[in-house]
């Protein structure tokens, strides 16, 4: 949407800006694809640690905020982007942002993972209702070239065999 991208994810006055334009005619397909991967410690707006603000938290927002107006726009899917990096990941609950200790690929896989237990939860939810015609399903773009990746290849001289 115009207007975006001045402060990356968490839950700042980006999405805010959003419920001005809830009063859209309808939201048939909604990709929540913004993301930073095993970038240095640093907060969003909101005080979030980077990679659970920008990989998570403002998916999750986005998508609450959209929820009315996609249900009634039905048919409708939810595409979250998530990463094989899930797989080793754990949810640190007393230290979500990483402020005791910050180990940048260990944040990274954490934001993916939540990625993937929040896309679970919302599809279970949305499941046998009224909005049986809205899916919530999770992608994983997958070893290919991404720019993501390219960043993390060239800029930190990561080889992608050892970071993967």
């Amino acid at each position: 949407m115009p207007g975006y991208g001045e402060s990356p994810g968490g839950c700042d006055g980006n999405h805010r800006k959003l419920r001005q334009r809830r009063h859209e005619a309808k939201i048939n397909l909604l990709i929540n694809n913004a993301g930073v991967m095993v970038c240095p410690y640093g907060k969003t707006a909101d005080g979030f640690e980077m990679q659970i603000g920008v990989n998570h938290f403002g998916h999750f927002l986005l998508t609450y905020l959209l929820i009315d107006l996609i249900k009634r726009s039905a048919p409708a899917r939810i595409i979250n982007v998530s990463s094989m990096a899930h797989s080793w990941g754990s949810i640190t609950l007393e230290d979500i942002n990483s402020e005791k200790s910050y180990n940048k690929s260990k944040a990274y896989a954490q934001s993916k993972l939540a990625n993937v237990l929040f896309t679970r939860s919302l599809a279970k939810r949305l499941e046998g209702k009224v909005h049986h015609l809205i899916s919530a399903v999770l992608v994983s773009p997958g070893g290919g070239i991404v720019s993501l990746i390219n960043s993390v290849v060239w800029k930190n001289k990561f080889k992608f065999g050892h970071f993967l």
